[in-house]
């Protein structure tokens, strides 16, 4: 399988490892579980925790690096990302100067061109989570490049200071154990990591180089660890590193082109 087939494959994993408003699949650490004191300490209560974090744009346009690794190979490449909030992600990604694949996500499918095959792939995003066996939802995806917690964290969730500066916020929902850490000062997420009982299935998310883009604090590194069984039941490992140039946020509408051959 060409690398081209293999990062399609990659991104409708990430996309469902990401979104799942009722179902997620998992994250492990892994080092191990996370040791943490008993006592449950929050500086603030957990929804003004959330809301703080948050960030928020109406389009986003930024420029970077993916690599790409699994167990048959690596790849590094560019890639050009926009966004519409609540409506559209649009991806560009480039080996050599020359685009390889361009992907668009709506509310409700997944497109996805690969030129380098002269392949094309059409789903709904109905048929992307009955494929995966899990809730593929666009606006958690969404929440998972931003670094935004992709749910919401119910005020009996628990919450336990770390050291130095994070704070690590548990909650269990439908057969997933969710472990977000936050950071103590900005309140932006730091980790999120997913654990399903059933399948065994892990992801775990970090983000990293915080800084300002319009006055919005943003991840510009972000790592995700992908760990799950295909349908031969052989475990599959995957690794998935986007580094922003240059992120822009805006009121002014940018252009998603599409083309299908």
């Amino acid at each position: 399988m060409r690398w081209i087939n293999r990062l399609m494959v990659g991104a409708a994993c990430l996309l469902a490892a990401a979104a799942c408003k009722k179902t997620l699949v998992s994250t492990l650490p892994t080092n191990g579980p996370a040791k943490t004191p008993a006592k449950t300490v929050a500086t603030l209560p957990l929804t003004e925790l959330q809301r703080a974090g948050q960030a928020n744009f109406n389009y986003w346009s930024s420029k970077g690096k993916l690599y790409f690794k699994n167990e048959r190979s690596e790849q590094n490449a560019s890639f050009d990302l926009r966004m519409k909030k609540d409506s559209l992600i649009w991806l560009s990604v480039r080996v050599l100067s020359i685009e390889g694949l361009r992907v668009m996500i709506t509310t409700d499918s997944l497109l996805i061109i690969d030129k380098m095959n002269r392949d094309q792939v059409a789903l709904g995003l109905d048929s992307v989570s009955r494929g995966l066996g899990i809730q593929v939802d666009f606006a958690l995806a969404q929440a998972a490049i931003v670094g935004n917690l992709p749910f919401v964290l119910p005020d009996s969730a628990r919450l336990q200071p770390l050291e130095p500066d994070q704070l690590l916020a548990q909650h269990d929902q439908s057969q997933v154990r969710f472990l977000a850490y936050l950071n103590r000062l900005t309140s932006k997420l730091m980790r999120l990591q997913a654990t399903a009982a059933r399948s065994g299935n892990r992801v775990e998310a970090n983000y990293a180089a915080f800084a300002e883009a319009n006055g919005v604090l943003l991840p510009f590194q972000t790592t995700t660890l992908i760990s799950y069984s295909n349908t031969q039941g052989a475990p599959v490992n995957m690794q998935f590193n986007l580094t922003h140039n240059k992120i822009t946020l805006g009121d002014e509408p940018l252009e998603f082109p599409f083309t299908r051959r």
